[in-house]
């Protein structure tokens, strides 16, 4: 028995030992934790890191784009660590709540269409890489118990309309005087696409923003009276499930209607979905999102991470991703913001080229990634909170690129590593994802 204990000693430390690799960053040693994305690369590579994720409650991963293939790959990877050595169970990506419910829906078995459970995955995220981990975790989903399975969840708040109207096709289809009553109130929303909402907001604004807040007071109202009689026919949590939707559907008025004038509204209705979320399922959380969001701060602007650390403290730890050179997939703005203010005046419509393969080269200005270029490893990850060198306390730069793209240089930008990050994955160059065909 003690022979048998020591032997898996001996090759946990071996395993651990491994997957380090000492490299060199501006003149200082380094550890560093190598990987491939091939079948198996994570798992084997990422030992060493094990008792780091075990201890945190929610792993956040971020992108410098939100068109990159290794960055996505790696999200999934590392994800399918998590659940497979770590036990987390809670899957939260920066989409709507409400929509992605419908894929929660498709990953618990519930429902059977992907292609339908895609549609609410629309680009940054409709592409072949999530399809990939949606089918993943709906096929480790089953056969299990609930409390074992993966739930999948989104905790955005853009859409205005497709939560209510997911409560609606889920829940109040009967003709209960609960149902009738949530129906009477939600009509407008259920009745007319998020898109229609959006025409009708643009056509009258002022009239619009009354009737909705109208709507969401009801609702609350009706949420208040119906309670217990909710809770009855559907359970306590599909209760705090049904509240959630009913909150997030707020915070979309307050974004639209006030929000978007605020700098940082939106990182902080997402950094109280989270921790809704969290406090629901009570289980261990991965986030996936841009480097801006689940960042410890922004610039030195509070952004979602930073309210998540506030609350979670050490059991946050935020893994932002940096690369080097290479292609991915963004709205292609001019090259110039000269260009941009002349096409702004005259051809608005045409400010944007539309969404296309970019790319951008190594460049010497971005002092961050050049430094990492100098270890000759293609991809590796750091843990920031194991290193004193000046390289991650000090201002460098490195490229963040989110929805749209104009050109490298304004694509630069200034962090200090450790502000802003609890570890960093690197890849020297990537490759666009690859978008979903449209049907």
């Amino acid at each position: 028995m003690l022979r048998s204990l020591f032997c898996v000693v001996l090759l946990t430390i071996a395993l651990s030992l491994c997957s380090q690799q000492k490299v060199v960053l501006s003149g200082l040693e380094e550890t560093v934790y190598p990987f491939s994305l091939d079948e198996g690369g994570i798992s084997t590579n990422w030992q060493g890191l094990k008792n780091l994720f075990l201890e945190k409650k929610i792993i956040a991963m971020g992108e410098a784009t939100h068109g990159t293939h290794e960055f996505f790959e790696t999200k999934m990877k590392v994800f399918q660590f998590l659940v497979e050595e770590c036990h987390y169970r809670v899957f939260a990506i920066e989409a709507s709540y409400g929509a992605e419910m419908y894929v929660n829906d498709y990953v618990s078995g519930k429902t059977n269409d992907i292609a339908l459970a895609m549609k609410y995955l629309d680009w940054p995220w409709g592409t072949e890489e999530v399809k990939n981990l949606v089918e993943w975790i709906r096929q480790y989903n089953h056969g299990k118990e609930a409390s074992d399975q993966i739930a999948f969840y989104g905790f955005d708040m853009q859409n205005i309309s497709i939560g209510i109207q997911y409560l609606s096709e889920a829940y109040f289809q009967d003709s209960s005087t609960c149902s009738m009553s949530f129906q009477k109130i939600a009509h407008m929303l259920t009745d007319h696409s998020e898109y229609e909402v959006y025409q009708m907001i643009s056509k009258d604004n002022l009239r619009m923003r009354d009737t909705l807040y109208h709507i969401h007071q009801e609702m609350k109202e009706w949420l208040s009276r119906s309670g217990t009689e909710i809770t009855t026919m559907f359970g306590s949590r599909a209760y705090d499930k049904i509240h959630r939707a009913v909150q997030n559907y707020e915070q979309s008025l307050d974004f639209h209607f006030c929000g978007l004038r605020q700098f940082g509204f939106r990182d902080s209705c997402m950094a109280e979905n989270v921790i809704a979320i969290q406090k629901m399922e009570n289980r261990n959380m991965f986030l996936w999102a841009h480097n801006g969001h689940v960042a410890l701060q922004f610039r030195k602007l509070p952004v979602m991470g930073t309210y998540l650390k506030k609350i979670f403290h050490d059991q946050y730890y935020a893994i932002g991703f940096v690369f080097d050179h290479g292609h991915f997939m963004a709205y292609k703005g001019p090259d110039s913001m000269a260009g941009a203010l002349i096409k702004f005046a005259f051809h608005r419509k045409k400010l944007y080229r539309g969404l296309m393969d970019c790319s951008v080269a190594s460049m010497k200005k971005n002092t961050l990634t050049t430094a990492f270029k100098q270890s000759h490893v293609p991809a590796w990850m750091i843990d920031l909170h194991s290193t004193n060198n000046p390289l991650f306390e000090t201002a460098q730069r490195y490229y963040d690129i989110g929805a749209s793209f104009l050109n490298e240089r304004r694509a630069s930008t200034s962090v200090i590593a450790k502000d802003e990050f609890d570890g960093l994955i690197y890849f020297e160059s990537t490759q666009p994802t690859i978008l979903l065909k449209k049907s």
